[in-house]
């Protein structure tokens, strides 16, 4: 039963996953930060928050050992050890950005029906957030690598009210 249920979950994150708008949009948004590569940390960081993402989370550190990037790592969307190599190689001033934006959210049911005709986890629904993240670094104030993560779900189990 517990592997339905997770089966269940992962099916429904591909779905909404795939057919989520985000994810088309987050095409444009890369196309984007491509053309502003080189660019000041200033306005880039207007043009992120003009496409109403908001900062998750931001570090500096000059020169950072790969002990200090990974420390900052956020579970699906930090740095892999590749990149970590091919963008801190360079010494330098670096500043990391995290942007997140809720791009959707749905709601399903996990109530069922035994054999027995008992009903098993009424009431109980599992409501889904999907989000898009955009990671932005920049070295000595210039912007020279991103990452761009359409569609991220965040599941939580929500407990309907029943009437009567």
């Amino acid at each position: 039963m517990r592997l339905g249920f997770i089966g269940f979950l992962a099916l429904l994150c591909f779905l909404i996953c795939c057919a989520s708008p985000g994810a088309k949009q987050a095409k444009i948004y890369q196309s984007k930060l491509e053309t502003m590569l080189g660019e000041e940390t200033k306005h880039v960081v207007s043009v992120v928050k003009d496409w109403r993402y908001e900062v998750l989370d931001q570090w500096e550190k000059e020169n950072p050992s790969v002990a200090e990037v990974k420390k900052h790592n956020r579970s699906g969307c930090g740095f892999s050890n590749t990149e970590i190599q091919e963008i801190f190689s360079q010494e330098g001033m670096f500043k990391c950005m995290l942007f997140l934006k809720k791009v959707d959210a749905a709601v399903g049911s996990l109530g069922q029906i035994d054999m027995t005709g008992m009903t098993d986890l009424k009431d109980r629904g599992v409501m889904t957030a999907q989000f898009s993240l955009i990671r932005v670094v920049f070295m000595d104030d210039r912007f020279i690598n991103f990452k761009v993560w359409p569609c991220l779900s965040q599941a939580g189990m929500i407990r309907r009210k029943t009437i009567g």
